[in-house]
Order: structure tokens, then C-alpha cells, then sequence
């Protein structure tokens, strides 16, 4: 009688101990399964693959909801893709998960600051960097944030403090010239996009912003070479093929400019200074009846000035 209930008690205490156990060993399936889709989704990423990458992420999500990287690589990725609605909550659900992730605080002000709400975007970028000062990304992301309202001195040192952290860091050179060229310090200006193309000759956006700067230096060749590679790059850069159209009318070629201007327009017809740059070749060239056409245009969208300085 005893010996039959000892044997009841250490079977009965082993399922105990196996019910405990079970949900354990669950969850470090589910875990290493996730690591598995995550893997794949980093994989996929790394050869430009957008929809199996995604894919990959929602799966490791559905396996472990508590995957706070998961959810940080989908934001990026939904950020990388103009998805900035759908990168503020991923962002945010991996901040609910783990509240000191840096990284997540930085890619969430950047979304925010892509979206116009400069408020959030700085508090997030200021967590980030209280988190983690050492983040490269955090203050290049601030610097930007600082030049779109103004803040131009903060813009400058917050992307200087980033291509300290990493020299090879593009976007800091990048926001840095964009912001010395609205300082009107044009040679450094033109020394960060040139680090930055240094550092990738493929970005259309640095050419054409060095492109500007070369246009106000009075380099307009170098400026329409610039313009050119970055159309080239990007058949599709709109403010690049009004910018050449400006530089092309400053040399006196109407008709590359007017060409240019046209291409624009195709592209974006709701600019209203793109028709007014248009109606200042097209007079230029000797054709008033076009020139008073895109005037008329121009003004029906809104311009505030038809042509003159800017036009040249």
C-alpha cells in the first residue's frame, strides 16, 4: 500500500514538474522559430527584397509578439519606403517592449520628423541621445530636424557631432552642406557633398543640392554637370531638371531650359514657379504667347512673384 502510493506521488509530482516545464520549452520554440523568420527577414533585406523582408518580421511578430528587434526592423524597413504612419507604430510597440531601446526612440523621430511634427520628432531624438550619446544616427537625424525650423547653428553642431561619432556617416555630410548653403557658407557647403559623394557617387540628392551651391557660386558649368548626373541617376528628380532649366537660362539657352522646364512640369504640373520660370525663357526666346500662357497658369496656382531674379 505504501509503495503503491509513494508511486502515485513521484508520478503524480513528474506531471507537475512536466506541466510546469511545458510552457517553457513553448516559448523557447516559439523563440528560436522567430530568430528563424528574423534571420530571413535580415537576409532578404540585405538584397533589396522589401515584401519578403516585411513578410518575414510580421511572422517572427505573430511567433513572439514580445520581439521588440522585429518590430524595429519593420519600422525601418516601412521608413525606408515612405511608410511613416505604419513606422510610428512598430517604433512605438518595440519602445513598449523594451523602454530603453535607443535605436527604436531614433528611427521614431525620424519618422515623426519626415511627417512634419517637429515636436515629437525632437522629443524622441533627445531620448535617444540621453540613451545613448554615442548614437552617430540620433544626432544626424536632430541635426536635420534643427535645420528644417531654423535652428541652424544646432543643425550644424548636432551633424558635426555625428560624422565625429562616424566619419562615413552621408546623411550628416549631407543635412550639414544643406544647412552651410542656407548659412550662405557655400566652399563648405561644397566640401561635405563632396565628402558625401566621396563617400557614394550614386546619392541624385547630393548632386543636385552641390549642383545649387555651384549655381550661386557663379560655377554654372559645374552646376549643370552636376544637375546632369543627377538626372542621370534619376530621370525622375523634378527639382534637378528646374534647376538645370534655371541654370540653362542663365547661360541664355532658352531652349534647353524651356526643354527642362517642360520635363518638370510633366512630372509635378501643380509647381507654380516652374511655369513662371518657363514664361521668363519662352519670352526670353521671342514666343509671348506661350510666356503669357504659363503666367496665367502660374498665377492660378498660387504664384506670388511671375519672373525675374529667380529666373536667372
Amino acid at each position: 500500500m505504501i509503495s503503491t502510493l509513494y508511486w502515485i506521488i513521484i508520478i503524480f509530482g513528474a506531471v507537475i514538474v512536466l506541466l510546469l516545464l511545458l510552457p517553457t520549452v513553448q516559448t523557447q520554440r516559439n523563440k528560436r522559430q522567430a530568430r528563424d523568420f528574423f534571420d530571413q527577414g535580415v537576409a532578404a533585406m540585405n538584397v533589396g527584397d522589401v515584401k519578403q523582408a516585411i513578410l518575414r518580421c510580421s511572422q517572427a511578430i505573430n511567433v513572439d509578439p514580445t520581439y521588440a528587434q522585429a518590430y524595429f526592423n519593420r519600422a525601418f524597413i516601412y521608413g525606408e519606403t515612405g511608410q511613416f504612419d505604419r513606422a510610428i507604430v512598430d517604433y512605438t510597440q518595440a519602445i513598449r517592449i523594451s523602454p530603453t531601446f535607443a535605436q527604436a526612440y531614433s528611427g521614431r523621430g525620424h519618422a515623426f520628423g519626415e511627417m512634419g511634427d517637429v515636436a515629437m520628432a525632437l522629443a524622441d531624438l533627445n531620448e535617444a541621445i540621453r540613451l545613448d550619446p554615442s548614437h552617430a544616427g540620433s544626432h544626424g537625424n536632430r541635426g536635420k530636424v534643427y535645420g528644417v525650423i531654423g535652428e541652424y547653428d544646432k543643425a550644424v553642431a548636432d551633424c558635426t557631432e555625428a560624422i565625429r561619432l562616424e566619419p562615413g556617416l552621408i546623411g550628416a555630410y549631407i543635412h550639414r552642406g544643406v544647412t552651410y548653403g542656407i548659412l550662405g557658407e557655400l566652399d563648405a557647403a561644397v566640401a561635405d557633398f563632396d565628402e558625401a559623394l566621396r563617400l557614394d557617387p550614386n546619392v541624385a540628392g547630393c548632386y543636385d543640392n552641390r549642383g545649387v551651391a555651384y549655381e550661386r557660386m557663379g560655377e554654372t558649368d559645374k552646376a549643370i554637370a552636376d544637375f546632369s548626373e543627377a538626372i542621370r541617376l534619376d530621370a525622375d528628380y523634378t527639382e534637378s531638371h528646374r534647376n538645370r532649366g534655371r541654370a540653362y537660362a542663365r547661360k541664355g539657352q532658352y531652349e534647353k531650359a524651356i526643354a527642362d522646364y517642360t520635363e518638370a512640369i510633366r512630372q509635378d504640373p501643380k509647381t507654380a514657379d516652374t511655369y513662371a520660370l518657363r514664361a521668363f525663357a519662352y519670352r526670353a526666346s521671342g514666343d509671348e504667347l506661350r510666356a503669357v500662357s504659363d503666367e496665367a497658369t502660374a498665377i492660378s496656382l498660387g504664384a506670388q512673384t511671375l519672373y525675374g531674379d529667380d529666373a536667372l
